[in-house]
């Protein structure tokens, strides 16, 4: 990218004035915190001595020495008087701060919204899925046209979210922490099709997944497995259950030719994508039979009849995708397109 260095020196600025803003918010919180516990039981003992001596006063017979009391205490009135005002505009500070903080905090977690309403505009989509929403899937946003099946997750980084299109039935069939289960109506036979979180660390709902084995599926989603099969580095414990699940099943899993999270050594992507690196398109890529997961394909129809072969058909779509697909324009001012951009700086190392 030609303007790539120039992005990242705007996204690291940006983030150390974000990072700059967010510590001086802390520590202002932290002073106004101090002084409004503080300041009211200083005052109210303030005002007990001063009681204590105007009390005292009136015994006083000397009268020099009770004028020079009674200037002690008004003293200690308006000082007390003072106090009470600053209290009170520290307290005003401290709301306006905090409805300052809870507005940026809003900007940053719904940034990835306005993402969502760029897709949508830009594309004319039947099914969009989430997985790991966060704090978001309890606010999801009301979108013309479509609508959403939820569930939440186990902790803060969980919750899984469906957008369909209102022209498309629906009936959800499961609906667990961080899982869920649809039926599709759009065929001659129902699709199931599910949307799930794994947290790092935790197994794969094998349970669930084997309630459905006999059926056909398709489950979107977050595994956290790693596995050399999928060009990982090493292996994780959920990478081989889901291994093993897949083989024990005959079940297929759809994967990326590079991990999402941490690269794969250069000899397994080198060997995934000779074809590519040989400067062909990697879309007109293809295997000589369909995958069994695949629906019936009939062909492609064309404005001279139906192509059927494997190759052409290939290549028409290679063709299209090349056409219409460019690459992304950043921009610095979304924090969701900064650390989109620091993950794949992190994994194309």
């Amino acid at each position: 990218m030609k303007h790539e260095p120039q992005i990242q020196k705007i996204a690291q600025g940006w983030e150390l004035i974000n990072l700059q803003f967010k510590t001086q918010a802390e520590a202002i919180v932290d002073i106004y915190t101090t002084l409004s516990e503080s300041l009211p039981p200083a005052i109210q003992s303030i005002q007990t001595i001063n009681h204590a001596m105007k009390e005292s006063n009136k015994f006083e017979t000397g009268e020099n020495e009770r004028q020079r009391k009674e200037l002690i205490y008004a003293t200690i009135n308006e000082t007390i008087s003072l106090l009470n005002n600053r209290l009170y505009l520290l307290a005003n500070h401290q709301q306006k701060l905090k409805t300052l903080m809870d507005k940026q905090r809003f900007i940053v977690e719904s940034a990835h919204i306005a993402d969502l309403d760029i897709l949508l505009t830009t594309y004319t989509l039947q099914i969009l899925i989430l997985t790991g929403v966060g704090s978001k899937i309890k606010q999801l946003p009301k979108i013309s046209d479509y609508y959403w099946i939820s569930q939440e997750g186990t902790n803060a980084f969980g919750g899984v979210a469906i957008l369909f299109h209102k022209t498309l039935k629906t009936k959800l069939i499961t609906q667990k922490r961080d899982f869920l289960l649809v039926e599709l109506d759009i065929l001659s036979k129902p699709i199931l099709l599910g949307a799930v979180y794994i947290l790092p660390g935790k197994s794969i709902p094998q349970d669930i997944f084997d309630t459905y084995v006999d059926k056909s599926f398709y489950i979107f989603g977050d595994y956290n497995a790693k596995h050399t099969d999928w060009f990982c580095t090493n292996n994780n414990a959920s990478g081989v259950q889901l291994r093993n699940w897949l083989d024990n099943t005959g079940r297929e899993m759809i994967y990326p030719n590079q991990p999402t999270s941490k690269r794969s050594t250069e000899e397994k992507i080198e060997k995934r994508n000779s074809f590519k690196s040989q400067g062909n398109n990697i879309w007109k890529y293809r295997h000589s039979t369909f995958h069994p997961y695949a629906p019936s394909f009939e062909g492609l129809t064309a404005n001279n009849g139906i192509i059927r072969d494997h190759q052409v058909i290939a290549d028409t779509l290679a063709n299209y995708y090349e056409k219409h697909f460019e690459t992304p324009a950043i921009d610095p001012n979304n924090i969701s397109h900064i650390d989109a951009m620091k993950e794949y700086d992190v994994f194309t190392e």
